[in-house]
């Protein structure tokens, strides 16, 4: 399993001064730069936003202007890590066309561990139905399918 990449990326991308902002967000900032990087890679030009100027909340911005969760959400909130690993499993494996939801449910829940270990399988399918999810995610349960409707393709810091 492809794992993120270590502080080479902080270190890379942020200024100290971000940094020290988000040293307890380490983890989930390496992850949301990694999609965002990766949906660049793959040259997605329309997308999500995903927000992390502020340190305590989280925001994910449709291309619309609309905020993808209703209220505030915290980085530690399972709805926020669900997302963020989500979008790594769907760029990471390229599953851009449907995907069989039972693959999409195991896959996120080995994803990235620091995110996932909380998570059942149980929730991960729940959580595909959700009202957060129906802005980012096209599901068909007929077919037992998944695919993205947007990607990151920007953060603000």
């Amino acid at each position: 399993m492809e794992m993120v990449p270590e502080k080479i990326f902080l270190e890379n991308y942020l200024e100290e001064s971000i940094k020290d902002k988000h040293r307890k967000n380490e983890d989930f900032l390496k992850l949301a730069i990694t999609n965002v990087k990766l949906a660049r890679k793959l040259n997605f030009k329309e997308g999500l936003t995903y927000d992390c100027t502020d340190n305590t909340f989280f925001y994910v911005t449709l291309p619309s202007g609309e905020n993808v969760f209703r209220g505030y959400k915290k980085y530690s909130f399972p709805e926020v890590r669900f997302v963020i690993t989500s979008h790594y499993v769907l760029l990471k494996n390229k599953w851009f066309e449907p995907a069989n939801i039972d693959d999409f449910v195991f896959e996120v829940d080995e994803a990235y561990k620091p995110f996932t270990n909380s998570f059942s399988r149980r929730f991960i399918r729940t959580a595909i139905y959700r009202g957060y999810s129906d802005k980012i995610f096209e599901v068909n349960e007929i077919s037992n399918r998944i695919k993205p409707k947007y990607l990151p393709v920007d953060i603000k810091l």
